[in-house]
């Protein structure tokens, strides 16, 4: 349960970021464009709804994240999981 949960909140991350980052792209076709793009983003970006299940999302990955961090410190794993615990650990530092 708590596996899925993770990755749905961190597909919506995801999605969130990708638009923000687009919105920055945007600045590529001139200052014009970017103003526009972000105001038509902000419609979506600053409901309430939107904004609380963004905050909801951050704090749903970063509390399972140390979850899964605590869970997997002591085993024997391999470089990849290595990987894995360290950066979540450093997202979750981050989030917070």
């Amino acid at each position: 349960m708590l596996n899925r949960l993770h990755r749905l909140s961190a597909l919506f991350l995801t999605l969130y970021a990708l638009f923000h980052l687009g919105n920055h792209m945007a600045a590529i076709w001139g200052p014009q464009a970017h103003i526009d793009v972000m105001e038509g983003l902000r419609t979506v970006y600053r409901t309430l709804f939107i904004e609380v299940l963004l905050m909801s999302c951050v704090l749903i990955q970063a509390a399972t994240g140390v979850f899964f961090i605590v869970r997997r410190w002591g085993q024997r794993s391999g470089v990849i999981e290595k990987a894995q615990v360290w950066s979540g650990a450093y997202l979750a530092f981050y989030m917070v």
